[in-house]
């Protein structure tokens, strides 16, 4: 009952981990010389001059030292800036938050309740 054949594979499996790069073809090790850095001067990539580097350079000051602007945030108390921010309303009819029917005025007081009940009674 030998219908077919049983051809035997040449191939072996290697040992050890496979080569990371393809083997070239001879054609293919054709390369050039190497060229060297030996006498290459090293240039600021900030202005080009070639006594110091970007990170030296006077252009780009030390960002290191320089404070976060996170840290310079001021809290001002002045109420006219809110009111540039927030200017007088010129209809309260069509503020949610005026308006009792509306689902914003129950939330804001719903808050405001809380509010008062978290806050410690001073007697």
């Amino acid at each position: 009952m030998a219908f077919f054949t049983m051809e035997h594979n040449n191939s072996n499996k290697k040992v050890g981990r496979p080569a990371k790069n393809r083997k070239k073809n001879p054609i293919e090790l054709e390369g050039g010389t190497k060229l060297s850095k030996h006498g290459v001067t090293m240039h600021c990539s900030a202005c080009g001059s070639s006594t110091h580097n970007k990170r030296t350079c006077h252009k780009y000051p030390d960002k290191r030292n320089m404070p976060n602007p996170e840290e310079e945030l001021e809290e001002y108390d002045d109420p006219s800036i809110l009111e540039k921010i927030m200017p007088a309303r010129l209809n309260n009819e069509l503020d949610p938050s005026e308006n009792a029917d509306t689902m914003v005025f129950n939330l804001l007081r719903h808050e405001n309740i809380a509010r008062s009940a978290m806050q410690p009674r001073v007697r």
